[in-house]
């Protein structure tokens, strides 16, 4: 397992680009900022960063597109970092729930306001979590904190729109830059693998 010094201080990293995206002038699309949270120069390929980088992109763009401020997103973002901290490195193997899929069930909870008391709302990351599950289950393993982050909300735009009323666009596919840097790749087995690509 990496020691946390190697990625911990990409987790404040992640929040400050997401701060970043939400007060620029032009709003660039969810595909943009996760990209560019996945792509953060020098972080490793797997590691629980990306467990905050599924809410983080998601409460991002779906905070902006509903006109909230940058307060609001600044203190969800300290939420859901500090709630990804807790789901640790190898969850998907050791624990049977990849960390992509929580971060999901993580941005639900927030968005909504969910507790363990709620109700209508209980239902909302618990499913989505469960849908996210089986989804990166018809892949398989091994690991791959991209192919997860991306499929995860790739997956998760559907029923973002429907529940809260948002209008995002369905994530083109994406052409998969890290493959070199995962000696457990899957290659031709993952959506996202093209050999022409370059890290």
């Amino acid at each position: 397992m990496l020691d946390p010094s190697v990625y911990e201080p990409y987790f404040p990293q992640t929040k400050q680009l997401c701060l970043d995206y939400f007060a620029a002038p032009q709003e660039e699309g969810l595909a943009v900022l996760l990209e560019r949270l996945l792509s953060q120069e020098g972080l490793p390929t797997h590691c629980p960063v990306h467990h905050f980088i599924v809410p983080a992109a998601l409460l991002t763009v779906c905070r902006r597109r509903q006109g909230e401020s940058g307060e609001l997103l600044e203190a969800e973002l300290t939420e859901a970092m500090q709630r990804a901290r807790n789901v640790l490195g190898g969850f998907c193997g050791f624990y049977g729930a990849c960390g992509a899929a929580i971060g999901l069930g993580i941005f639900w909870s927030i968005i909504t306001g969910t507790t363990p008391l709620s109700g209508k709302t209980w239902s909302f990351g618990n499913r989505a979590c469960g849908e996210a599950l089986l989804a990166l289950a018809e892949y398989g393993g091994p690991r791959c904190c991209k192919r997860v982050s991306w499929l995860t909300v790739a997956g998760a735009i559907d029923r973002i729109n429907e529940i809260l009323d948002l209008h995002l666009p369905p994530l083109p596919n994406m052409t998969c830059r890290f493959y070199q840097s995962n000696q457990e790749c899957l290659k031709e087995h993952c959506p996202y693998y093209s050999k022409e690509a370059s890290v």
